[in-house]
């Protein structure tokens, strides 16, 4: 009798055992049914870019969710598995993409301006490689014991990577082969009005990244957008030119044709919550 009953009450066990392993493997199977049918119907399949480690990665994956924001309003980057990776040199941590990075820079760019000649504030651009159009990306600070040369050289990584999350139908497909270009400090007007004396300089994409510079010597503000903002850009040549003639300053406006005059605000339109205002 006792032997009977001990063998019923290990049978009980284990089918109580058997329908719980069943329930758990349903709830899951539930659950991501629920979450691929939410990510297809509100969320469309959309491709990370990302940098991780000394690697460029791209990967098509469908998210709920296009971003994540820290609590100070910094992107985090995203890493999604199963990516292509496109190797490249080897970056140093401290210029390698990321809010902490950025934060820093942004940090020295405002200490460093505070006090520095404006010869040594230049403004940044990006472009695809031998085309027209040049997007503003930002703007960086030095001290006299660096030149720029050298601190593009150094920021470089960080610069196309900006760039390419700034202007992503523009500019990503070309990273690796982005073009840096600089211009002087605060230049935005003259650059919008085509002034002829201010020339583009590009900076040669280098092959290994180094240390050797101190990031306290230098600073960068980067170019954000607000919604609905179609970004900052110009026209040049190969040489860094303007590619169209010299739009006529302010005080001539009232002679300027309705077709320059229509061109010049569109490209200042985007400048005038940064503080550049004509």
């Amino acid at each position: 009798f006792f032997s009977i009953q001990i063998d019923w009450l290990v049978f009980v066990h284990w089918v109580h055992f058997l329908s719980t392993m069943i329930s758990s493997l349903v709830l899951l199977f539930s659950i991501a049914f629920l979450q691929s049918f939410a990510c297809l119907a509100f969320a469309p399949f959309s491709t990370r870019r990302t940098f991780v480690g000394n690697s460029f990665q791209v990967g098509t994956k469908c998210s709920l969710s296009s971003s994540a924001v820290d609590d100070d309003g910094w992107e985090r980057l995203v890493v999604d598995d199963d990516e292509e990776e496109l190797e490249g040199p080897e970056i140093p941590d401290d210029v390698k993409y990321g809010p902490r990075n950025l934060k820093r820079l942004k940090t020295s760019f405002e200490a460093i301006r505070a006090v520095a000649d404006s010869s040594l504030v230049h403004d940044l651009y990006a472009r695809e490689p031998k085309k027209s159009t040049f997007w503003f990306i930002g703007k960086l600070v030095r001290v006299s014991d660096v030149t720029l040369d050298e601190v593009v050289t150094r920021l470089f990584p960080l610069l196309e990577q900006h760039g390419a999350l700034l202007r992503p139908k523009d500019l990503f497909p070309f990273l690796g082969t982005m073009e840096i270009w600089s211009a002087p400090g605060d230049s935005e007007m003259k650059v919008a009005y085509r002034n002829p004396e201010i020339q583009f300089v590009k900076h040669e994409r280098p092959t290994t990244y180094t240390k050797d510079i101190n990031l306290a010597m230098m600073g960068y503000e980067p170019e954000y957008y607000e919604p609905d903002e179609d970004g900052f850009r110009s026209e040049r040549t190969e040489e860094g030119l303007p590619a169209q003639p010299e739009i006529r300053t302010p005080s001539e406006q009232k002679d300027m044709s309705e077709s320059d005059m229509e061109t010049l605000m569109d490209m200042m339109k985007d400048k005038k919550d940064n503080g550049v205002t004509p």
